[in-house]
């Protein structure tokens, strides 16, 4: 199981997310890069939890083998969104997917303060016109999320609608250890 390759910038890395999402929009580059730093620890009460919330979700999902299964959340590639269907394709391990989760979560330690200059080079990328995204709409959104203590956000409508976002978030070396074989 390989990774696609690493981006060489942040800007690279972005402008291939959105080449392969051309509909996504600032908020959505926030909730990819929020997921990159803090992975999904917010979103887990308990394994129970995890795991009935992930079955319910896998029992309304088709496999699809063609979707990619691995994508990475950050530039380093450290935190990966594990898509749900090609998962359901390759009839792999839900209790095995959840190991993975809870391990991530305990081996996770966020940091806010770098988040916030990460946000803010995305930022200035956006109003250089390296990264196209819409430089007022970035501002606006940033100091909403500024406001609220930069909290963790949904797909924009656009991107839900469009892409049906399916995924788990991990660690990569809990998920690679966990998945492939030695």
């Amino acid at each position: 199981m390989t990774l696609p390759q690493q981006s060489s910038s942040l800007a690279d890395f972005l402008n291939a997310e959105l080449r392969k999402r051309p509909l996504s929009d600032v908020q959505d580059i926030y909730k990819l890069l929020y997921q990159g730093s803090f992975g999904v620890g917010h979103l887990i009460a308990s394994r129970e939890n995890a795991r009935n919330y992930l079955d319910e979700e896998l029992r309304g999902l088709e496999p699809a083998p063609d979707e990619t299964l691995l994508e990475p959340c950050n530039r380093e590639q450290s935190i990966l969104r594990v898509n749900l269907r090609p998962f359901l394709a390759k009839d792999m391990d839900p209790s095995q997917l959840v190991d993975v989760m809870m391990e991530s979560v305990a081996m996770l330690q966020p940091d806010t303060a770098a988040f916030v200059r990460l946000w803010g080079e995305v930022g200035t990328l956006i109003e250089r016109g390296i990264v196209p995204l819409d430089h007022a709409a970035c501002a606006s959104f940033t100091a909403e999320v500024a406001r609220a203590g930069y909290p963790a956000v949904h797909h924009s409508a656009a991107y839900a609608r469009a892409y049906n976002p399916a995924y788990r978030v991990v660690l990569t070396v809990p998920y690679l250890k966990a998945f492939t074989k030695e």
